[in-house]
C-alpha cells in the first residue's frame, strides 16, 4: 500500500513525546511543560505513561485549579506501582517454596530496565511456567488463596489475589500459528529453566534472559498492534531494553535468532520508532521504510494503550489479519472464528455440542445489540472498521512477520 499522507503530531503529541524522552534518558528533572496540562495528562493515560511523563514535573506545572487533583492522583497512581511491584514477590515465595520453577514477564521484567522501575506503569502480574507444572501450580496457588476467574485465554489462566490481578502463562502470548510459532515454542521451552535471579527494591524475583525478554518484547508489541492497539508504553518498554545495547552488539546477539523467527524487520521499523520519536541513543540498525516508521507512531497516537482511545478497535481486531489482505471473505471467516471463540467461553457444553453454535451466535450477537443501544457496549460503525483495519493490514504487512529465513 502506498502510504501517501504526511504524518502530522500535535503540539501536544511533540510535547508528550518529549517528556517521556527526557526522563527516559537524560534524568531531566522539574521539566516545565508548555502545553495544556490537562491535555498532555489525558493522553499520557491513555497511552499508559501518567507516571513516567509526570512524576518528575517541577512544583509549579500544574498552575490551574486542579493541581491538588493532579498531584494526589500522581500519588496513588505510584502508590498502587510499589503493591503492584511488591505483589511479584508473593508469586516469587509461593513457587520457590514449593519447588516451581518461574519467570516474571513483561511488567517488572521491564520496569527494571528504567532508569526508575516505579515510573513504569503496571497492569497485570504475568509470569511464565513450564506447562508440565500448570496443573500443580494451579494447586498451590488456589491452596494460597488465590481465586481462578472465568476468562478464557489460550495461553494463561487468570488469578485474582489481594486485589491484583495474576495471569500465569504457560507460554507467552502473541506466538503465531504454524511453522514459526512452533519454532518459537521450542525457543522457549527452556526460558523458565535459564530465567535469573534478580534483587529489587521490593525483593528478589526471576526474570527471563535477556534473548528470551527480547522476544517478549517483540511477541508482546506485534500482538497489540494487531489487536486493539500499540501504545507509547510499549514502545518504551523497547527503547529503554534496545537502548543497553550498540548496534553492533545489538546484531550480533539478535540478527539471527529474529530472523529465524520473523522478527527482524519488527525489531529494526520499532528501533527506528524509538530513535525518531523517543531520542532512543542507539546508532540506526538497519534500513528500513520511514513511512511505515511514521505510520507506526500515528497509529499508537490513534488508538492508545489497548486500543483505549478508539472504541472500534476492539471491533477491528476481529478482522484484522498478520497473513491475509483483509476482504469479505476474511472478513466474514475472522467473525465466525470470533462468535465460535465467545460461544466456547461462555458455554463450555457447546466445545463437544456444535449444534449450540448458532444458538450461541444469535443470543451473544442480540446481547451485545441491545446493550450497544443501551449504551453499556461500543457502537458498531462497520464501513469504519472495515476500512482502518484494511489500512493497518496492508501497512503493517510490510513488516514480514513470521515469515522467517529458510
Amino acid at each position: 500500500m502506498k502510504m501517501n499522507e504526511n504524518i502530522i503530531l500535535t503540539d501536544m503529541q511533540k510535547e508528550l513525546l518529549d517528556i517521556v524522552s527526557h526522563n527516559l534518558y537524560n534524568n531531566c528533572d522539574n521539566y516545565q511543560f508548555n502545553g495544556d496540562i490537562l491535555s498532555l495528562w489525558n493522553e499520557a493515560y491513555f497511552q499508559g505513561v501518567t507516571l513516567l511523563a509526570f512524576a518528575k514535573t517541577g512544583k509549579d506545572a500544574f498552575k490551574d485549579n486542579n493541581s491538588v487533583i493532579y498531584k494526589a492522583e500522581l500519588s496513588n497512581l505510584l502508590a498502587y506501582n510499589v503493591k503492584m511491584a511488591a505483589r511479584h514477590t508473593v508469586i516469587h515465595s509461593t513457587f520457590t517454596n514449593n519447588n516451581i520453577p518461574y519467570t516474571v514477564i513483561k511488567g517488572l521484567s521491564s520496569a527494571l530496565f528504567y532508569p526508575d522501575a516505579f515510573m513504569r506503569m503496571t497492569g497485570d502480574i504475568d509470569f511464565l511456567i513450564k506447562r508440565e507444572d500448570l496443573n500443580r501450580a494451579d494447586k498451590i496457588l488456589k491452596d494460597n488463596g488465590f481465586v481462578q476467574i472465568k476468562d478464557k485465554h489460550d495461553c494463561h489462566l487468570v488469578y485474582l489475589y489481594d486485589g491484583c490481578r495474576y495471569e500465569m502463562h504457560f507460554e507467552p502470548s502473541g506466538i503465531p500459528d504454524g511453522k514459526t510459532g512452533d519454532i518459537i515454542r521450542e525457543f522457549f521451552s527452556s526460558a523458565v529453566d535459564n530465567a535469573q535471579l534478580v534483587k529489587t527494591e521490593v525483593g528478589n524475583i526471576y526474570i527471563p534472559s535477556h534473548n528470551y525478554h527480547c522476544l517478549i518484547l517483540l511477541l508482546h508489541s506485534a500482538h497489540h498492534l494487531y489487536d486493539s492497539g500499540l501504545g507509547l508504553r510499549h514502545l518504551c518498554d523497547w527503547s529503554v531494553f534496545v537502548s543497553a545495547y550498540s548496534k553492533s552488539e545489538f546484531c550480533n546477539e539478535y540478527k539471527e535468532l529474529l530472523k529465524k523467527f520473523g522478527l527482524w524487520d519488527f525489531a529494526v521499523t520499532l528501533t527506528d520508532v524509538c530513535i525518531k520519536y523517543l531520542n532512543c541513543p542507539i546508532e540506526r540498525i538497519d534500513n528500513c521504510n520511514t513511512e511505515l516508521v511514521d505510520y507506526i507512531i500515528k497509529d499508537v497516537f490513534a488508538g492508545g494503550n489497548l486500543g483505549q482511545k478508539n472504541p472500534d478497535r476492539s471491533h477491528e481486531r476481529l478482522i484484522v489479519s498478520q497473513n491475509e489482505r483483509v476482504s469479505f471473505k476474511l472478513t466474514v471467516k475472522n467473525l465466525f472464528k470470533s462468535a465460535n471463540s465467545i460461544v466456547y467461553s461462555n458455554w463450555k457444553i457447546s466445545r463437544k455440542c456444535k449444534l449450540l453454535l448458532p444458538f450461541g451466535w444469535l443470543f451473544f450477537g442480540l446481547r451485545y445489540l441491545i446493550r450497544s443501544l443501551k449504551g453499556k457496549r461500543p457502537k458498531i460503525r462497520v464501513n469504519s472498521i472495515i476500512k482502518d483495519a484494511k489500512q493497518r493490514t496492508d501497512v503493517f504487512s510490510q513488516l514480514n512477520l513470521f515469515k522467517h529465513d529458510n
